[in-house]
């Protein structure tokens, strides 16, 4: 079981995770490795409109998003999401330079990308949940800086 952070109230939790992604195979092998790592997966959703309706009925704690799913980019879910005050981190292949700008702040990673940073990304997502957008730290490029430079920093915590 993975239990997750300092705070007493989430201790013992369980993370229930959503998972958007158009991909059968990449949405299967993520779900696989979220239980294998002790995770409980809420829903695995292929389109825009079964994520938002996943949204809106689904108890769950994070979202990974795939930032385009079959074709419909899943910014009105993230909008969503910020809303309810849901976390969540985004996962594409075009870069963090194709995000609108009010989206820049989320944990974004490239595809393809090692389970273990979906990992450590969903952990700080969740632990920056109530504190707002998450507050990178001095060893890490800010998002702004990642868009400066092309999107070659990398995350460093």
């Amino acid at each position: 079981m993975n239990t997750v952070g300092s705070n007493p109230e989430a201790s013992s939790k369980l993370l229930r995770v959503l998972i958007a992604e158009d991909e059968f195979l990449v949405g299967s092998i993520l779900e696989e490795n979220l239980v294998d790592h002790g995770y409980e997966v809420a829903g695995l959703l292929d389109s825009l409109p079964s994520l938002q309706e996943a949204i809106r009925t689904l108890s769950f704690d994070l979202a990974i998003l795939d930032v385009n799913l079959a074709g419909q980019m899943v910014y009105p879910a993230a909008e969503e999401l910020r809303a309810r005050g849901k976390p969540f981190i985004l996962v594409t292949g075009y870069g963090a330079r194709s995000l609108p700008g009010n989206l820049r702040d989320v944990r974004i990673l490239p595809k393809p990308c090692a389970f273990a940073e979906i990992e450590k990304s969903m952990l700080h997502a969740w632990r920056a949940r109530t504190r707002g957008p998450v507050v990178v730290g001095a060893d890490e490029a800010t998002p702004q800086q990642r868009n400066a430079d092309g999107g070659r920093s990398t995350d460093k915590e």
